[in-house]
């Protein structure tokens, strides 16, 4: 672990490059940044950096096929994971490795509800809102998908596509 906290981003490529980090995370619009920083305008080429993998959190672009395309071109060709969290709470959801662009609920923690306008869980197949508060609701499509994961059940958003697998 290799504290970033006031550096610039200069001085992090630099950093990053001197103690070979293979794994960055921050948020999808700071991975685009720092990439775009590779080069010419810090001076770190691709080459000395060793960079792995990206976890992005914080911001919504890092399950956009666009941007985590455009990320990992940036940095060689890093797998990509998205990842979201509350500050209060900690992790809600996580990338499987299996399902890319896709977030999995940590159901062992949380509940992940497909309702109707009226508020009514919805049925296989159905479109639906991820919450019944209209502030918070994102437009998805209810599936299920058989997987064998070591876990009862599990739920996750592909876009606007919510799968739960057990």
């Amino acid at each position: 672990m290799l504290p970033g906290g006031g550096l610039s981003s200069q001085a992090r490529l630099e950093m990053m490059a001197r103690y070979n980090a293979t794994a960055l995370c921050c948020t999808p619009t700071y991975a685009l940044r720092l990439g775009e920083s590779i080069g010419a305008p810090s001076g770190v080429n691709l080459d000395q950096l060793s960079v792995k993998r990206i976890i992005v959190a914080g911001e919504p672009g890092g399950s956009l096929p666009t941007t985590r395309e455009r990320i990992r071109q940036l940095w060689g060709g890093a797998k990509l994971f998205d990842h979201h969290g509350m500050s209060e709470v900690g992790p809600v959801s996580y990338e499987d490795p299996e399902m890319p662009a896709s977030l999995c609920v940590i159901e062992d923690s949380y509940f992940a509800e497909v309702v109707d306008s009226a508020g009514n869980e919805v049925p296989d197949g159905s479109e639906a809102n991820s919450s019944s508060q209209p502030s918070t609701a994102v437009p998805v499509r209810c599936s299920a998908t058989a997987r064998a994961t070591g876990s009862a059940r599990r739920s996750s958003m592909t876009g606007s596509t919510l799968k739960a697998a057990s």
